[in-house]
């Protein structure tokens, strides 16, 4: 038989089962019950004719339906999540190497033209160095 934790646990879910199959229990007698199981078996008893044994069984399915679907949506987050955290492995590694290569290209480049790379990036700084004196200076 369930205890009255695995019932209240998943009130919600044997409350809706309990009105697909016994449909006559009102929201005031399930109300009344409180998560009693003795009450509640009792109150679909006098209302539906089953037999103690039948309403236990159903509870029982409930429940444990309840539980099993629980788990399984439990699982499938953690399997999402999984995916998600692989995903972002992937593209954090691929931004790593791809980094990595153009480190790799502007070193070669460098070995290669020494004289070239220097005087391309002592422009460059200039030209940055121009256009922020102008920025800080229409600042002013």
């Amino acid at each position: 038989m369930i205890s009255k934790q695995e019932l209240q646990g998943r009130w919600t879910e044997v409350k809706g089962g309990i009105r697909e199959k016994w449909g006559q229990i009102s929201d005031d007698e399930f109300d009344k019950v409180g998560g009693n199981v003795d009450q509640l078996i009792g109150l679909i008893e006098r209302k539906s004719g089953e037999t103690r044994r039948n309403i236990e069984s159903f509870l029982e399915d409930a429940v444990h339906k309840g539980q099993k679907m629980a788990s399984q949506a439990a699982d499938a987050v953690r399997q999402y999540a999984d995916k998600a955290s692989g995903a972002a492995k992937d593209t954090y590694e691929q931004v790593a190497a791809n980094m990595k290569q153009g480190v790799d290209q502007a070193q070669e480049m460098v070995r290669r033209r020494p004289v070239e790379s220097i005087v391309v990036t002592l422009g460059a700084g200039m030209v940055v160095g121009a256009i922020l004196g102008l920025l800080i200076g229409r600042s002013r």
